[in-house]
């Protein structure tokens, strides 16, 4: 698997703006996140202030259903992002009333 080159990322950046797929490609291509570890990721792993992402679990499917399981390949530790996640904003969404 080889890296999207900068236009391709740009677009799908564009494309992803506004959408609820914005947070998750932005951590992929910022913080070299994977897919179990962006869905395991929660707002308390968030740092809004040294926008950092603390991954400290990853998220597997297996035939028996889901899982929860230490990160592929590295420690849990902090992920820094880059500009563009700081311009998506650093606030989990709002919940809508009942």
């Amino acid at each position: 698997m080889r890296a999207p080159e900068e236009t391709q990322t740009a677009w799908l950046l564009d494309a992803a703006r506004g959408t609820r797929l914005q947070i998750p490609i932005l951590l992929a291509i910022t913080a070299g996140m994977r897919r179990g570890e962006i869905l395991a990721a929660r707002w308390q792993d968030v740092d809004c202030v040294l926008h950092t992402v603390t991954v400290r679990r990853s998220l597997q499917e297996m035939r028996e259903g889901l899982f929860f399981k230490e990160p592929k390949g590295r420690r849990p530790g902090a992920l820094s992002a880059s500009n563009y996640s700081r311009d998506a904003g650093c606030s989990p969404p709002k919940k809508s009333g009942g």
